[in-house]
């Protein structure tokens, strides 16, 4: 099945009524962002979810969700405070 991803711009508060199974161009509607999720960066779009049950991952103490060993986790901002000069 095929799917296509279109941004339409409305005036505020002349955006028209969205809902589950909405029907649009002889198709159905099954995501909606209310906001430009075109404008998002291809890390923001990554999801770093792993099934538990799959061999070779840990539990990340950052975001509590799995990661394969060795990968970062993308929240990991943390940097070290301590200069070695």
């Amino acid at each position: 099945m095929g799917k296509v991803t279109f941004v339409v711009e409305f005036e505020d508060g002349k955006e028209p009524p969205v809902h589950a199974n909405m029907e649009v161009f002889g198709g159905k509607v099954v995501a909606v962002a209310f906001r430009d999720a075109l404008e998002e960066s291809e890390y923001q779009r990554v999801k770093y979810d792993y099934d538990p049950h799959k061999i070779n991952v840990n539990l990340c103490y950052l975001c509590n969700r799995y990661h394969p060993i060795g990968v970062a986790c993308p929240f990991n901002t943390i940097t070290s405070g301590v200069s070695n000069e």
